[in-house]
């Protein structure tokens, strides 16, 4: 009886604690909210991919986006091995200059098989004159998939 006793005031506590703690005063200079002069870019869309043909020897996919206008220095690369898989960030593409409305990105991958993509646009930041150590990043895209063929 004692043991569920204190459970339950242990338990009591950390629910207080945890309240009170959601309304601590927190300063991000990347949150939009702290500072509206940076916000996020928007996020990418139309992101298309397709996969190198049969018996090239060097596999790669071809990635192409509607390109950001505003807010937008760079993209990051996003890959994954299945739709709801974990997308690890592969390569950044700095810069937002195109010859048209879209960009593209060639990705060399190991072998022939699925590859999904992902692509987020980012933005530079600096707090005062002074640089940031990171980039604010929007949301990333919808995903799209590239075929590599063997």
């Amino acid at each position: 009886m004692k043991s569920k006793m204190y459970l339950m005031i242990a338990a009591l506590i950390l629910l207080c604690a945890g309240v009170t703690s959601c309304e601590l005063k927190r300063t991000n200079p990347l949150d939009p909210n702290n500072n509206p002069n940076i916000t996020a870019p928007p996020r990418v869309t139309g992101l298309t991919a397709s996969g190198s043909g049969a018996g090239v020897l060097t596999k790669s996919a071809t990635l192409t986006w509607t390109r950001n206008i505003v807010n937008t220095n760079g993209y990051y690369i996003y890959m994954g091995l299945a739709y709801n898989s974990v997308y690890a960030r592969i390569d950044t593409l700095q810069g937002n200059v195109s010859t048209g409305n879209t960009m593209s990105k060639i990705v060399f991958v190991p072998s022939a098989g699925y590859y999904y993509f992902k692509v987020s646009a980012y933005r530079n930041t600096d707090n005062n004159g002074a640089p940031l150590n990171d980039n604010l990043e929007g949301s990333l895209s919808e995903w799209a998939i590239a075929h590599v063929e063997n």
